[in-house]
């Protein structure tokens, strides 16, 4: 049976960033015939794991989506065995809030990704309240070996609803 691939930004708290695990089953509604790949998000740039198996470079300033922004760039470790991901944080100059990633998958075939040559990501992070910033968007592009053109994803947050209500500042 040929897995469904699905793009996920790391904010799931029950599995958060492990080596060897950047492409996964899938879990929960996605079930297990789904290989989920993950993208860089906030909580992998603090996950120790992550952080203990990455090599970081302050690139300086970089322009993206019209802003001047903070970039800083990681890339797996080179004992790493498996598909792991590298690319760039991009921060806020001022308030050194994450406002995009760009994250590529190394190493795919090492993975369970079959015919996978490249998977790209450009992710898209917003405020929605103080404190608190969520993935915005999602692009994605995978190329493959063989015989088959570019998938081009896109993924967009449309709407937050809170459980409770906010605190006041």
């Amino acid at each position: 049976m040929t897995k469904r691939m699905w793009l996920s930004s790391s904010d799931n708290r029950e599995h958060p960033y492990a080596v060897g695990r950047v492409v996964e089953r899938g879990w929960g509604p996605w079930g297990d015939d789904v290989l989920l790949i993950r993208s860089a998000a906030l909580e992998d740039l603090g996950n120790p794991s992550f952080v203990a198996n990455h090599c970081f470079r302050l690139a300086g300033r970089d322009t993206m989506g019209g802003e001047t922004l903070v970039r800083i760039d990681f890339e797996p470790a080179t004992r790493i065995p498996t598909a792991d991901i590298a690319g760039a944080a991009y921060l806020d100059s001022i308030t050194y809030r994450l406002r995009f990633t760009e994250t590529t998958l190394t190493r795919p075939e090492r993975s369970a990704l079959t015919n996978v040559r490249e998977v790209r990501f450009r992710t898209r992070f917003r405020t929605v309240t103080l404190g608190i910033a969520l993935q915005d968007s999602l692009a994605a592009i995978t190329t493959y070996r063989f015989g088959q053109g570019p998938r081009i994803e896109t993924q967009r947050t449309l709407e937050v609803r809170f459980r409770r209500p906010l605190p006041v500042p």
